[in-house]
């Protein structure tokens, strides 16, 4: 590491606390992943992305009946959810 002009290792005193941030939010975001339902939102006429939740291990929960406004057409949404256990 580089050193200061006043003999002390640059970017030390900085470094420590942001390293303790950083660490103290890891750990909430750890937390807060093992704790959190996981979920996806795909639009129903799209069932090839449906295959994809349920490959990567989600399952359906619910459809959402003209949720979304796109391109002036109401569409449904259909939830998938990962839930750890």
């Amino acid at each position: 590491m580089a050193t200061s002009g006043r003999g002390e290792m640059a970017g030390t005193s900085w470094q420590r606390p942001f390293g303790a941030i950083w660490n103290a939010g890891s750990d909430l975001v750890d937390r807060l992943n093992t704790a959190c339902h996981r979920y996806c939102e795909l639009f129903a006429y799209n069932p090839g992305s449906g295959r994809v939740m349920i490959k990567a291990g989600m399952k359906r929960e619910g459809e959402l009946q003209d949720e979304i406004i796109k391109d002036g057409v109401f569409h449904n949404l259909v939830i998938y959810g990962l839930v750890d256990s």
